[in-house]
């Protein structure tokens, strides 16, 4: 098999940020968005918006200051234009759509505005293979998350994975076959940072990958800091309902007040541990965490948090294993740590014997060796979140990354970059073979050479229903007729209809009316669950119920039509009538009124006879005068 993708790491720093972004569109879409503290949140958004038409997506790193662009199609990815308002660079780095960087870097600034970046085919087998590329031949490895004991997907830019081992009990578990026993020979190994866990599927009495992961993840977590986080006294227990969010190993969790007591619910069941102390102090406890980011509540300054104790006054108490004093060296150890995202040291050293331990200035809490020769660092949740690097020589054998069990498949997160994981698993069945979608039919499996054969597996039942068929008319004059499956044109019976039109094939009895033509095809499909089983008749009758029997409920439904209909005929009566009088109102405003327009001529007429008269004894006047000159 062949998949393409491409993916690009982008990094910019704050301000004003522009540029034209590319995928599968033909015209470039305008990207712009506001940097601030190195923060790529709104830029990523912008991306997201535009996913429809561009076909990328985009995955922002846990610290918000790195950018996966991904085509999970293969499409180039385009960058045009860029502009920082602060002439800041962006910085793109090849990866691949899982967020791993393959190294190849450039810049983008104000001289060099535009990139095009190509992606990658990735060609996958069941068996080892070759690729001759450009006169290269390349030999295919081994993915231990291809077809083999584990699947693997990421998300955040790739600082998250998640690890879901592979298990068939039919394969993978203990059991019997034919009578006898035998013992699963399932391994299973996973390497994060420099600590690795192997577990035996049969050791373990494993029935599911779910198993396999809770076991591999307590293996992780063996020799990793513990931790309590106590709150502040309380007058009393918090009431029946009262809930709390926690987030531990990068998981949501719930505390909870059911009958008085306090309980603890997320992915891992019984993770993590609450009880109510001294003066209603609450105290939650979590036996190995492999960051050292131990317990945090998701909001300490919520109502609910100071409902608890669990304010910003909390402490959270992390200690490391028990010390070995010939294990750490002369010069001593400083143990790496961050503490509400400042970087801090604490410094080992042995003193006359004895171990020691100093906190650095400014680091807000108290170190110390207890009388176990556990080193212990108490800190005010007030301060934020603390991660603790691995330091195994002083007891603080910490994994640089938290592991987690959710929903049957192992989640190692780093809270920047990626997690540095490995995984192989091993099995008595080297290949495994799937198949989907088959039809209600005997599966036969041919066998080639000698010796025996175990097979094993598990069926997972489909949906049963009725396949769609297809009543094909092959000779309309002879009445021959064929049904055939309607998804792959397979015969399935064949026939001849009767004088009546009427035939029986597998099963089925059709009949075709007259009219019929060489070449008609008929498709049929089973009615759909719950299409003829009465339910529309059951609904009537329970609504029908308590009313007085179905004679009276059908009277109230006639009369109450009865009334309707009779308020809509008077409403159009009224409606009828002010139409009409709307009618007479603009004729009048607007026709023409023939006997005034009579009376107005005549006016006109006698107006014009006066005038003529006037006229005329005018002239008969002049002529007089002018004969008497």
């Amino acid at each position: 098999t062949a998949k393409a993708s491409t993916a690009v790491l982008l990094q910019v720093g704050s301000g004003e940020v522009s540029f034209g972004l590319r995928g599968a569109n033909g015209q470039p879409v305008a990207i712009s968005a506001a940097v601030t503290d190195n923060s790529l949140v709104e830029l990523a958004a912008r991306i997201t918006a535009t996913a429809p038409e561009t076909g990328l997506r985009a995955e922002l790193a846990p610290d918000g200051q790195s950018l996966l662009v991904v085509s999970d199609q293969g499409d180039d990815i385009n960058i045009t234009d860029y502009r920082h308002a602060g002439g800041g660079a962006l910085t793109l780095t090849e990866a691949t759509a899982a967020g791993q960087p393959l190294g190849g870097t450039a810049r983008l600034d104000a001289t060099n505005t535009t990139a095009r970046i190509a992606g990658q085919v990735a060609l996958s087998g069941a068996a080892a293979f070759t690729a001759t590329v450009s006169d290269r031949t390349i030999a295919s490895v081994a993915d231990a998350a291809d077809r083999g004991m584990f699947t693997l997907t990421s998300a955040s830019a790739g600082a998250v994975l998640r690890l879901a081992p592979v298990f068939d009990p039919a394969v993978d578990a203990s059991g019997q076959s034919g009578g006898a026993a035998f013992a699963s020979g399932t391994r299973y190994s996973v390497t994060v940072g420099t600590t690795t866990a192997t577990i035996a599927a049969a050791e373990i009495g494993a029935a599911s990958g779910a198993d396999v992961a809770q076991a591999l993840a307590q293996a992780l977590r063996q020799g990793t800091p513990s931790t309590d986080l106590t709150g502040t006294p309380l007058a009393g227990p918090p009431p029946d309902g009262a809930g709390l969010d926690l987030i531990v190993d990068g998981q949501p969790y719930r505390l909870a007040m059911e009958n008085g007591n306090p309980v603890v619910t997320g992915p891992e069941p019984g993770r993590v541990m609450a009880r109510f102390g001294a003066d209603n102090r609450m105290t939650l406890t979590l036996a190995g965490s492999t960051d050292g980011a131990g317990i945090r509540v998701a909001d300490p300054g919520s109502p609910q948090a100071v409902q608890f104790g669990l304010g910003a006054d909390a402490v959270q108490t992390i200690r490391g294993a028990g010390l070995v004093l010939a294990d750490i060296p002369p010069e001593g150890v400083d143990i790496p740590l961050t503490l509400g995202g400042v970087a801090h040291a604490l410094s080992v050293r042995v003193v006359d014997g004895l171990v020691t331990v100093a906190a650095p200035a400014g680091l807000p809490g108290m170190a110390r060796v207890d009388a176990e020769g556990r080193i212990t660092l108490a800190l005010p949740q007030a301060a934020g979140a603390v991660a603790i690097g691995a330091a195994p020589a002083a007891g603080f054998a910490t994994l640089g990354a938290a592991v987690a069990v959710s929903g049957g498949s192992l989640v190692i997160s780093a809270g920047a970059g990626r997690p540095h994981l490995s995984f192989t698993g091993e099995s008595l069945a080297p290949q495994r073979l799937g198949l989907q979608g088959l039809p209600p039919e005997d599966l036969l499996v041919g066998m080639t050479g000698a010796g025996p054969l175990t097979l094993a597996g598990a069926a997972t039942a489909g949906t049963a229903g009725q396949p769609a068929l297809t009543l094909v008319i092959v000779d309309a004059a002879k009445g021959e007729v064929a049904l055939t499956d309607a998804l792959t044109g397979d015969r399935i019976a064949s026939g001849q209809l009767d004088a009546e039109g009427r035939v029986t094939l597998g099963g089925h009895a059709f009949t075709v009316g007259p009219g019929a033509r060489t070449g008609d095809r008929y498709t049929l499909s089973a009615a759909p669950a719950g299409s003829a089983d009465g339910e529309n008749l059951s609904g009537l009758l329970d609504a029908w119920s308590g009313a007085g029997g179905l004679t009276e409920r059908f009277g109230l439904i006639v009369s109450d039509i009865g009334s309707q209909t009779a308020a809509a005929k008077s409403a159009q009566t009224t409606a009828t009538g002010r139409h009409a009088a709307a009618r007479m109102t603009e004729a009048e405003l607007s026709a023409v009124d023939l006997d005034t327009e009579a009376g107005r001529l005549l006016s006109l007429q006698q107006a014009y006879q006066g005038n003529a008269k006037a006229l005329t004894v005018a002239r008969d006047l002049f002529d007089t005068l002018l004969k008497a000159i």
